[in-house]
């Protein structure tokens, strides 16, 4: 039943993101972050429990168009999509640069993420990306990820 509701999931997120409007205004990459790995605890009633969680083979890409707005693309097992285009407000909380900077990703069905960067001028270095939702199930998680320009 869970593999049916994320499959469902999945599938209704690829039809909301036909267009990027970010990346179709001609954004740059800032960094792209491969398999972020980490844990998520996942609330049952009144209890919760600690698992092992990431995006094996998948990625995260930051984008960042000519207006000074960002986006992220996200790939994992069930294909890819954008943050905007799947409904998300992306906003840069903190940092003046693109080396040391947050951005919040807020979606409409009861999920926030919210992404730290630390980079090089080459756009190498780190992301630590946190996420509170509650569509399937109430849950909170922390990833790490390497960051690099270029795939």
């Amino acid at each position: 039943m869970r593999a049916l509701i994320f499959a469902v999931l999945a599938a209704c997120s690829a039809l909301c993101c036909v267009a990027d409007p970010v990346v179709a205004q001609g954004a740059e990459v800032v960094t792209i972050c491969e398999a972020p790995q980490g844990r998520s605890a996942i609330l049952h009633g009144q209890r919760y429990r600690w698992v092992d969680d990431g995006l094996s083979g998948g990625r995260i890409t930051i984008l960042r168009n000519a207006g000074g707005e960002y986006d992220l693309t996200i790939r994992g097992l069930a294909g890819e999509f954008s943050a905007r285009s799947d409904g998300a407000s992306v906003t840069r909380v903190q940092g003046g640069t693109d080396t040391d900077f947050s951005l919040v990703a807020t979606y409409p069905l009861q999920t926030v993420e919210v992404y730290q960067v630390e980079l090089d001028a080459q756009g190498r270095g780190s992301l630590m990306w946190t996420t509170s939702k509650t569509i399937p199930a109430r849950r909170a998680s922390v990833f790490f990820a390497e960051c690099r320009r270029e795939p």
